[in-house]
């Protein structure tokens, strides 16, 4: 139920053997308990309860492991393990021989080395060739800071050439729609016309004498080729309603991934203008406190004004993309209105029947609207 701990009682074999024959130590054939266990020479112990929740102690327990309750009065077999315990302590606290120790210090000579003494011209030149370093690593990460915005400008020019291309190609777009209305205003024109003559026959056939060669079978087929049509139209409106609205999503996903590509870009060159600025203002703090010579200074405060310069061109071409990409969408958002409403204009002029004078035309007009739905459900 408990570990017995194992505790050392000598640091050598010499002490090991005098402890074995100190008298403090029974002989082999006495009796002796381990830590964490009672004798059982058949004598029962009486069990000890708790007084607040009435559990049973255990033997070495000193509180209660059901409620946590202080015990007030330690057992017996508690303070034989307690006495042991300090006993086994105080022999392994006494002095023991060390063993031989097989490596030595070996003296110190008289001939150490001596530090150098360093004068403030030396610590001075030091300081200066480390600026120079500095600089000199400075220029390069200039170097590759105008090679990096070199190439972000071919990548905002190739972006904008590729914006202009698409803008080119949705006008064409917008052409063709628009010749394509043209072409359906010529057939609703020609829808009109025929819807009239029509009119016409069915006002000649309500009045009992319908015109020579009049066939109804023939007019049935013309009602149901208007309805064909008819049908036809509100098709092709359908697709170039859907053309119009698919173009208009993929370039606005194009103008916002140019947004979010030209914020990205402003991002890491701002963030990258910051870090110069830190190290520049670093060594302009550094050379001021070794004073160093002018030239240092004139070279610092040439890379600072080029520093700047570079951020000062790239937010303002940053600005100038952004002020053209937002023009872009105003001028498609603008296109696209424009063009939903002279589309949704000219199908309420296809569906629009013509206006007949009196009750007789509009009578006519009623029949036959009610034989196109019809034919067209």
């Amino acid at each position: 139920m408990y570990s017995t701990p194992t505790v050392s009682l000598a640091s050598s074999p010499q002490k090991s053997s005098e402890l074995m024959q100190s008298p403090k130590f029974p002989d082999r054939g006495a009796v002796t308990y381990a830590v964490g266990t009672r004798p059982t020479n058949g004598a029962a112990t009486k069990a000890e309860s708790c007084p607040k929740c009435g559990n049973v102690y255990l033997a070495d327990a000193i509180f209660c492991r059901n409620c946590g309750q202080k015990r007030e009065a330690e057992s017996s077999f508690r303070r034989s393990l307690d006495t042991r315990l300090r006993s086994v302590r105080s022999d392994a606290s006494e002095p023991s021989v060390s063993p031989p120790r097989y490596w030595q210090v070996e003296p110190l000579t008289g001939q150490t080395p001596r530090k150098e003494a360093t004068t403030a011209q030396d610590s001075v030149a030091a300081t200066s060739g480390s600026a120079r370093e500095s600089l000199r690593g400075l220029a390069a990460e200039r170097d590759r800071l105008q090679r990096q915005v070199q190439e972000m400008r071919g990548d905002v020019s190739t972006a904008r050439q590729d914006l202009s291309t698409q803008h080119n190609r949705q006008k064409v777009q917008t052409e063709e729609l628009r010749s394509t209305l043209q072409d359906l205003q010529a057939d609703t024109e020609r829808l009109h016309t025929e819807q009239r003559r029509q009119a016409a026959v069915l006002k000649q056939s309500l009045k009992g004498s319908p015109e020579p060669g009049f066939n109804p079978n023939r007019l049935e087929k013309q009602v149901e080729g208007v309805a064909s049509i008819v049908k036809n139209q509100e098709q092709r409106f359908d697709r170039l309603e859907n053309d119009i609205t698919s173009a208009y999503e993929s370039q606005r996903q194009q103008l916002q991934d140019a947004l979010h590509e030209n914020r990205q870009l402003a991002k890491g060159l701002e963030e990258d203008s910051r870090r110069r600025a830190t190290m520049m203002m670093e060594l302009v703090e550094k050379v001021t406190r070794s004073s160093t010579a002018s030239q240092l200074s004139n070279e610092l405060a040439n890379a600072t004004s080029a520093i700047q310069g570079q951020t000062a061109d790239w937010s303002t071409l940053s600005r100038q993309i952004r002020s053209e990409v937002n023009g872009l969408a105003a001028e498609m958002k603008a296109e696209r209105d424009a063009r939903a409403l002279e589309a949704s204009t000219q199908r309420v002029e296809i569906l629009k029947p013509g206006t007949k004078a009196g009750e007789k035309d509009a009578r006519l007009a009623q029949v036959v609207s009610n034989v196109i739905t019809g034919w067209i459900s």
